[in-house]
């Protein structure tokens, strides 16, 4: 961590904490109400409504400091019944659960009863020696080494005593503070000191210390009221999985780390509390504030980015849930993003939450195009579109639509990077890409170090591909070799393209992306296994459709003539005959 950065995020945060001290901190009776304020509220608006009918179904908040400019439910937040999702409807924050985590931590530091650089060996009988040495502070930041292999599912029963043992004695990823690692595990560890700390459940000392105190009624795991509320269903893809309050109460693979219900009015609620000291002290928010490893301080990412100040957290579930809450403190920014849909047929979340941004910010993006009300014959272009021998687009009818699965990566390469001079820049990178995680499958990072050209970012690179590779080294087995999966362009950055790398072990595999922008290698990490996408084409016209890439923003075009389907225009599409 550079001191001068620190330095910077504290006087930052210090001058936000006191220009807010007088602001008020509640929402408002009305908080609950739709709002579309002209402007920025207005295009979000505009661009989530086109993006229904891809997909996204949630609700959105945008506020700029006392004002709403946008709190909307969009899609079905029951789609058996019909129910529309609205401002009211309740959802699942997924993993920013660990920001109301880290602020009971402060909370408790502030009423005396813990200290962030308490060893957990004062709560926990029986700690190992190679444990020792973790702090409540390695756990807030990601630095502990708790290792995750031993969580189970969600909703497994998990009882809090022995989850803490089994976390216990579980290895270490690596010693305290070395390095950083994603943990929910870690999280679960900081719930239980919460009750040991306070004699209190972990949801009853949010609800008495943090909800109940800043108006937040229905936020929680069960303590609230929801007793007439819609609670949005969770859906990956056309599957429903019902919605969480169906659930036992959550276990202690989830309690601490995700998985708490909330609504829009409540995270802004939450948001105003924060930028005033009635809750937590400017000292307590300040040390929450403060990254470590990783731009990861207490519960939240901590950035400076050219829009100032980013304090944000993200989460989900594959269940059919996401959330984003991003604070841009400068400019007493707040943006929440909720959605009820996940799975194959709308990856989404990183796209939708950087281009709202980037609207509320003022950029152009490219919007869906209209949908006209076309009806016809579409089941004379189902069938298996052949694009080469290992690539095809399986296509069928759905009432006013057309879903269409890419199988191969080629299908998905021709199907999001188009133009020639773009296919050469594409296909070059793909071969850098090979070659680099050919030589990391054989431990020699020679081509990454020449891509790279930053030693300590090198080293970086090296640690999380070993800790990767370590911890699926059960699964996959000896690694054997690398394999280019399929390119598009990537929501990371206008202009940007990412090529999806298979590493092949002896009985499975795991995936690496590789960002590339201007002939830089500019992102590298891993990434959870491609799922069969499905997209939805809407009609243009006799034989002409269309789909909407959600994370670059940007129609594409499909038209059938004959037994041929062309993905682009005619004259400079790729061209994929029908199999017979």
């Amino acid at each position: 961590m550079r001191t001068t950065k620190v330095l910077a995020v504290i006087t930052l945060l210090l001058a936000v904490i006191l220009a807010a001290h007088s602001c008020d901190r509640k929402a408002g009776p009305d908080a609950e109400a739709q709002v579309v304020a002209a402007g920025a509220g207005e295009r979000v608006d505009v661009y989530l409504t086109k993006l229904v009918p891809f997909g996204f179904s949630g609700a959105a908040l945008i506020a700029k400091g006392d004002e709403v400019l946008l709190n909307k439910g969009y899609g079905l937040a029951n789609v058996a019944e019909g129910i529309a999702n609205t401002p009211q409807t309740i959802f699942s924050v997924g993993s920013i659960t660990k920001q109301f985590t880290a602020a009971a931590i402060m909370k408790l530091e502030m009423m005396g009863k813990l200290s962030t650089g308490d060893p957990v060996s004062k709560y926990f009988d029986n700690v190992p020696p190679d444990k020792l040495g973790i702090t409540l502070h390695h756990l807030l930041t990601h630095t502990s080494g708790v290792n995750d292999d031993v969580m189970g599912g969600d909703f497994e029963i998990a009882h809090r005593d022995e989850t803490m043992r089994k976390i216990l004695e579980a290895p270490l990823r690596f010693a305290p503070g070395e390095e950083f690692e994603y943990s929910n595990l870690g999280y679960s560890m900081l719930a239980a000191i919460v009750e040991l700390a306070s004699g209190m459940s972990y949801e009853e000392f949010l609800h008495e210390y943090l909800f109940k105190p800043s108006g937040m009624n229905f936020t929680g795991y069960r303590i609230p009221d929801y007793t007439g509320k819609i609670v949005a269903h969770w859906y990956n893809g056309d599957i429903d999985n019902g919605i969480p309050l169906d659930k036992d109460y959550p276990y202690w693979n989830y309690i601490g780390n995700g998985g708490i219900l909330s609504t829009t009015a409540d995270m802004l609620r939450w948001h105003r509390v924060l930028m005033g000291d009635e809750i937590l002290s400017a000292e307590a928010k300040q040390k929450m504030y403060t990254p470590f490893l990783n731009d990861y301080a207490y519960g939240w990412d901590v950035l400076d980015t050219e829009r100032g100040m980013l304090i944000q957290h993200d989460g989900g579930s594959m269940l059919g849930c996401a959330a984003d809450f991003k604070r841009f403190v400068d400019s007493n920014i707040v943006i929440m993003l909720f959605s009820n849909v996940s799975g194959p047929e709308i990856l989404h979340e990183q796209g939708v939450r950087d281009k709202v941004t980037d609207i509320v910010f003022g950029a152009d993006v490219e919007l869906p195009f209209a949908i006209d009300d076309i009806k016809g014959d579409f089941s004379k272009y189902r069938g298996n579109y052949l694009l080469d021998e290992q690539s095809a687009y399986l296509v069928a009818e759905s009432g006013d639509r057309m879903l269409m699965t890419p199988v191969g990566g080629g299908a998905l390469t021709a199907l999001y990077i188009s133009g020639d001079s773009l296919k050469t820049v594409v296909a070059g990178n793909e071969k850098r890409s090979l070659e680099v995680m050919t030589a990391a499958v054989k431990d020699d990072f020679e081509p990454m170090r020449i891509l790279v050209n930053d030693d300590d970012r090198l080293e970086r690179l090296k640690d999380l591909w070993y800790t990767r590779k370590e911890q699926y080294a059960s699964m996959t087995g000896p690694l054997a070799a690398a394999e280019v999966m399929y390119s598009t362009m990537s929501g990371y950055r206008p202009g940007a393209t990412e090529t999806i790398v298979k590493i092949q072990g002896a009985t499975s595999a795991f995936f690496y992306r590789m960002i590339w922008f201007d002939g830089k290698m500019i992102g590298l990490g891993p990434v959870p296994p491609p799922q069969a996408m499905v997209l939805t084409l809407r009609p243009i016209d006799d034989g002409k459709f269309f789909t909407y890439d959600i994370s670059a923003a940007r129609n594409i075009i499909l038209t059938f003539t004959g037994d041929t389907l062309w993905v682009g225009d005619i004259e400079s599409g790729r061209k994929a005959v029908l199999g017979h």
